[in-house]
């Protein structure tokens, strides 16, 4: 073994030596010819490299254009051919025929053209067909522009035009707002206009503007916070804008709808106070002026309710949720009786379906988290809860139906009694002019409005006065209601409406009831048909009035009966023997010259449950442990024309409902109210741009005086600038920001 062992040992040893023996050899041998390898190096690099450029510059096997280029009368070359290289490899090379690289020809008649393509040393002829405009056939691509508008409606961006020739689509072009000389959406009409694609080519284009905005008014209360401009972000109310056209149609809109933009009227820059303050919003270019916009201070805070509103609560399968027909109200409570409105988006909406849990109970199962939006994949009654800051909303109903359902009709309505002037009376027909009932689609999934016809309604009988009931039918479904028909010349009473001149059913423990002096009921004669009777109360042998039980302190409810008919009437017994305060009113102003006493001379009130009233100054108030919030208020720190805020409690009533406001007063220091635009008169022609010649804008002062703004007025923004149609005395504002401040003023012109 030991001897085995050293043989391998010997012939390994060996074997390596012979290794290195001819690595080193050859290393010699390159080291002497060093020369001669590099410049079979380079050979073979040339080589390759000549290789490869005899296969790119392989002869050419052939050469043509391909396309088509159809051109109207005029018009130059602008693109259509490609070159097509093929080498005699197979190698295809294809490059854009530029304007540059095709002979001049006449595109002023009409014609097949022959044309010269030059591309490196080849001459390549091309044939360019020049069409008449009489030739093709221009039409607006359907569905692309609308054929109705909302008034103020800018023009749309989905228009397009489609030239055809021969029956076949050559080309395809953008409708611009350039395209359609005297479109505009100012007034409501029917329109008839031209859409121009150019000289000769042109398509008569109906539109209709819907009706024009009769009025618009505003409910609710709006609150931004002191110190900020209000934006959409930052105010908080329940204000909404009721919106009346001229054809009597109407519909609610919120303040951060996408139609409403904050115009004039924005709130103060930092550091200023305000209560009561204007603004005004601009829906479609309506201006709406809101007054008693209420600043606030502080934070929100956490709110103490939220309730979820439904638009839209009927959905077909496979449809997305509609976020836009919801919003949120959510009730804070510093702001008491005043909720803030506010839409929701997907991450505030949860889904849940309600399930079995127990025999006579049943839980709410997480669908959908709010992580994206939702869509209703099953027909269910579905539930949505809404979570607002941590805090969850009621459930909500929201129903999801079949396909087959959303197409069906569900229910028909109607406000239509008759007759468009009112009921038919007893001896005359039905009236169907102008008639209308809405048919409902899938249980309120599609509402659609018809005419009623006569061949709609039976069940009528002219001759019977009193409730009569009819059937109406449209396609295979009916439905019943009932019309009253008065009799004109019946004197009988029909039915009693209520009590009028009654206005405070609120009485302390008594032992009688006293009836008022003019109290009386109003009672309906021949269902209607003639003047209603009055029945006065007091002293009536024939009226019979129950329910009312003496020294009982809580709400009752009487019944007035007359001559076999009978009406109800709330009632409220109250204790006399004690009373708690209900309101506080501090007074609404006080006028505070700086370095003098504050005048607590003012005349509060004090309302209790029983109706007593109590004057006391508000200096008796503070006197008596009254407060005054905030209480770190500093009169030293007030300077002329400063308006401050705060707020007076009587003792032990902890609520107030509005500001007391300090007014300083003394010469107030000057500063900037504003700005002012000078500008010459100037009258548009219908397109014009805007002409800044000749305008300069000024700062104006509280003391009116008046200083030119070392500004560009194109600096600005004119908002709501047009001359899409002819006027006088058109009004743009001209926006200005600068570190003053933003302001704005208004600027007037004509276009004729």
């Amino acid at each position: 073994m030991k001897k085995a062992l050293e043989w391998i040992k010997n012939h390994v040893t060996a074997a390596c030596r012979a290794v290195a023996r001819a690595f080193s050899t050859a290393f010699r041998w390159m080291r002497r010819h060093l020369s001669l390898v590099i410049t079979l190096l380079v050979l073979v690099v040339v080589g390759v490299g000549t290789g490869l450029a005899l296969g790119l510059t392989l002869p050419v096997k052939s050469v043509e254009v391909e396309g088509e280029v159809i051109l109207l009368r005029g018009e130059k070359y602008n693109g259509g051919f490609n070159i097509k290289q093929t080498t005699r490899a197979g190698l295809i090379h294809r490059e854009e025929v530029l304007s540059g690289m095709i002979s001049e020809i006449d595109t002023e008649t009409a014609g097949d053209k022959e044309a010269i393509v030059s591309y490196r040393r080849w001459q390549i002829p091309v044939t360019i067909k020049v069409l008449d405009e009489s030739d093709v056939t221009l039409i607006l691509r359907e569905g692309s522009m609308p054929t109705e508008y909302e008034p103020n409606d800018a023009f749309p961006k989905s228009g397009i035009f489609d030239l055809y020739y021969n029956g076949e689509l050559i080309r395809s072009a953008p409708v611009a707002r350039a395209n359609a000389p005297g479109f505009t959406t100012k007034l409501s009409d029917e329109y008839d206009i031209y859409l121009i694609y150019r000289q000769g080519l042109s398509l008569p284009y109906h539109y209709k503007v819907l009706e024009v905005i009769q009025t618009i008014t505003y409910e609710g209360a709006l609150m931004a916070k002191q110190g900020e401009y209000l934006t959409k972000e930052n105010a908080i109310g329940n204000l909404r804008l009721h919106v009346l056209y001229k054809d009597g149609t109407e519909k609610y809109v919120m303040i951060y709808d996408d139609d409403v933009i904050i115009g004039e009227g924005l709130m103060p820059v930092a550091d200023s106070e305000y209560d009561d303050g204007k603004i005004t919003l601009i829906y479609k270019g309506f201006p709406v002026e809101i007054e008693g916009v209420t600043g606030y201070q502080g934070e929100l805070l956490q709110p103490k309710s939220v309730v979820l509103h439904l638009d839209r609560s009927v959905y077909a399968e496979g449809e997305t949720f509609d976020y836009s027909s919801a919003y949120v109200e959510v009730d804070y409570a510093r702001f008491a009786g005043t909720p803030t409105l506010l839409r929701p988006d997907a991450a505030w909406i949860r889904l849940y379906r309600r399930e079995p849990d127990g025999q006579d109970s049943s839980r709410l199962v997480l669908v959908a988290d709010g992580s994206e939006p939702i869509t209703f994949d099953t027909v269910y009654r579905y539930e949505m809860i809404a979570a607002y800051k941590s805090v969850e909303s009621a459930a909500v109903t929201c129903r999801v139906i079949s396909a087959e359902d959303a197409g069906r009709i569900t229910d028909i309505t109607t406000a239509w009694r008759g007759g468009k002037d009112g009921l038919p009376k007893k001896g005359q027909e039905l009236d169907f002019e102008d008639a209308v009932a809405t048919v409902e689609y899938g249980f309120g999934y599609r509402l659609e409005q018809i005419s009623l016809t006569a061949d709609m309604v039976t069940g009528y009988d002219k001759d019977k006065a009193g409730d009569q009931e009819l059937t109406l039918q449209y396609k295979d479904f009916r439905k019943t209601f009932t019309i009253r028909v008065p009799d004109v010349q019946s004197v009988e009473i029909t039915s009693l409406i209520g009590v009028v001149g009654w206005d405070d059913p609120t009485y302390y423990t008594s032992d009688a009831l006293v009836i008022p002096e003019g109290a009386y009921l109003e009672a309906e004669v021949g269902y209607g048909g003639s003047p209603n009777a009055k029945i006065y109360l007091k002293d009536n042998d024939e009226v019979e009035i129950t329910g009312f039980t003496p020294h009982v302190i809580e709400e009752q409810e009487l019944t007035i009966k007359y001559k076999g008919f009978s009406v109800k009437m709330a009632f409220v017994v109250r204790d006399d023997r004690s009373e708690e305060i209900i309101d506080f009113w501090a007074p609404k102003h006080i006028y505070y010259d700086v370095g003098e006493e504050l005048d607590l001379s003012g005349e509060c009130t004090v309302f209790y449950s029983t109706g007593r009233q109590v004057k006391l100054s508000l200096a008796e108030v503070l006197e008596m442990g009254g407060r005054m919030t905030p209480e770190d208020f500093d009169l030293s720190a007030l300077v002329p024309g400063d308006n401050r805020p705060v707020r007076f409690y009587y003792p032990g009533f902890d609520w107030s409902d509005d500001f007391t406001w300090i007014h300083v007063m003394g010469d107030a220091p000057v500063s900037i109210k504003g700005i002012a635009l000078e500008y010459p008169e100037k009258t548009y022609a219908v397109g014009d741009s805007i002409d800044l010649t000749g305008m300069s804008l000024y700062w104006v002062y509280t003391n009116n005086d008046r200083e030119l703004i070392d500004a560009d007025v194109a600096e600005g923004w004119f908002q709501d600038f047009t001359t899409a149609a002819v006027g006088e005395n058109l009004r743009a504002f001209l926006l200005y920001a600068s570190p003053e401040g933003r302001y704005q003023t208004e600027y007037i012109y004509s276009v004729a």
